[in-house]
């Protein structure tokens, strides 16, 4: 079980302390479609985010109090893959692979079976900037801008709750002054294998025309479970298929 929630903090890495309480009013004319075109635009731009065809991520941390490398791949469309190791040269201990609506998940070379739920927030957070699908015009998640920001680690922040079709649901929040999407909370269901998550997402750096976090923390159950700094990012490398397995 506790492999199975490991899988499912470092998906969330593309996903926290909150001190909630009203920081200001919320401009009337605001909307959660003009925070999110915000947040995009922040990072480099609708055109060079969706010119991100391919991209590794190779990530390092810690989860539970043991040291982790990880390696995060993803190719346009619907490809996914992410491997958990303890040591480097190893067998992956943890993977996730994502191809279109399949989802396989593997713990010490074992698959292990995947609950309908788990399925849908696998395949949702496996999205290179999902805000971008939020906003086609024929997209049916459901968005909702709270009427005042709330405080995160002493800045304001838009709060926006997304519901999917998938029944995944959100809670993103999104730095008034810069723009950034600072947390990200999932809301647990009734399954007990999907439980409330939150992602701290911080130190935005430049990678080619786009800007990504570079550190992250995820706490389940208010516990610091994961925490991660991304150490390297290629993007449009060629990935092939194969790679997906």
């Amino acid at each position: 079980m506790r492999m199975c929630r490991l899988s499912l903090l470092v998906i969330m890495l593309l996903l926290g302390f909150i001190v909630k309480g009203s920081a200001q009013h919320a401009d009337s004319s605001l909307t959660a479609e003009k925070v999110l075109q915000r947040y995009i635009d922040a990072c480099g731009g609708a055109a060079s985010l969706q010119a991100v065809n391919d991209f590794t991520f190779k990530v390092t941390g810690k989860a539970y109090g043991r040291k982790v490398n990880i390696i995060i791949r993803g190719k346009r469309p619907g490809k996914y893959l992410q491997e958990i190791n303890l040591q480097k040269g190893h067998k992956p201990f943890s993977k996730v692979v994502v191809l279109g609506d399949s989802i396989r998940l593997t713990n010490y070379g074992k698959q292990v079976p995947v609950s309908n739920r788990l399925r849908n927030v696998y395949k949702s957070r496996s999205q290179f900037f999902p805000e971008l699908g939020y906003l086609s015009p024929d997209n049916m998640t459901k968005l909702e801008l709270s009427p005042q920001p709330e405080n995160v680690k002493g800045n304001p922040a838009y709060v926006i709750t997304i519901a999917t079709i998938d029944g995944v649901i959100l809670r993103n929040y999104y730095d008034v002054k810069t723009g950034y999407k600072v947390l990200s909370v999932m809301l647990s269901g009734q399954e007990e294998d999907v439980p409330e998550i939150s992602t701290e997402l911080d130190d935005y750096r430049t990678v080619g025309k786009i800007k990504l976090p570079f550190y992250f923390r995820n706490s389940s159950n208010n516990k610091v479970t994961v925490e991660a700094v991304l150490k390297k990012v290629d993007i449009n490398t060629g990935l092939e298929n194969d790679q997906f397995k």
